[in-house]
């Protein structure tokens, strides 16, 4: 009898969703636990539907104990309504930087969000040039072109590595991570979920 192929179905448990995510290069940071994911959404959560929610909270920070310990320092989940004050375009590059390992290694970050005048920019050096970028103002919503511009600067050095995103709802949240030709293939065809490249 024919049958369709269809592709491989996702692994029934979280550890084994896990484990699947690290082979593909989103790994959970060295003392990060499965228990810690549980504080914020129960195992029926992550286990009865798409790797979505669980790629959400590897890119968020533990919701327990010390704040600012990420799941992952492979991948960031960017609430996009996030510029109230200066500093925070600059918090954006910090991160973009941090999960690019090495590869994108920005110095000297310096930013202004200024109400009053309705602007904003975004400075920091990079291989020795001084790099200037001016988002619109759009009240406190990070412009996307700005994410397209720091993704542009990491392709441009020909590491083999680019900035990656995912949508994960709707609108207001991205996850961005970095991968190579390869992890990308791997990511698309194991995980199911819509990756694509940020540009």
């Amino acid at each position: 009898m024919f049958q369709l192929l269809t592709r491989k179905r996702l692994p029934k448990t979280l550890e084994d969703r896990v484990a699947l995510l690290d082979s593909c290069g989103i790994r959970m940071a060295p003392g990060r636990t499965i228990d810690e994911l549980l504080i914020s959404f129960t195992r029926e959560e992550y286990e009865s539907q798409s790797l979505g929610l669980l790629l959400f909270m590897l890119g968020s920070d533990v919701e327990t104990g010390e704040f600012n310990l990420p799941f992952s320092t492979d991948v960031w989940t960017c609430d996009l309504e996030c510029i109230v004050e200066p500093g925070d375009y600059a918090r954006i590059a910090v991160r973009m930087r941090d999960i690019a390992h090495g590869d994108f290694p920005i110095e000297n970050i310096r930013d202004d969000v200024d109400w009053e005048e309705q602007t904003a920019w975004l400075e920091f050096e990079l291989d020795g040039k001084l790099v200037r970028l001016t988002p619109e103002f759009d009240d406190d919503w990070a412009d996307p072109a700005l994410f397209s511009e720091l993704a542009k600067l990491l392709h441009q050095r020909r590491t083999g590595r680019r900035f990656i995103v995912h949508g994960l709802d709707g609108g207001q949240s991205i996850l961005i991570g970095t991968a190579t030709e390869d992890q990308m293939r791997q990511l698309r065809k194991r995980t199911r979920e819509s990756f694509e490249w940020l540009e």
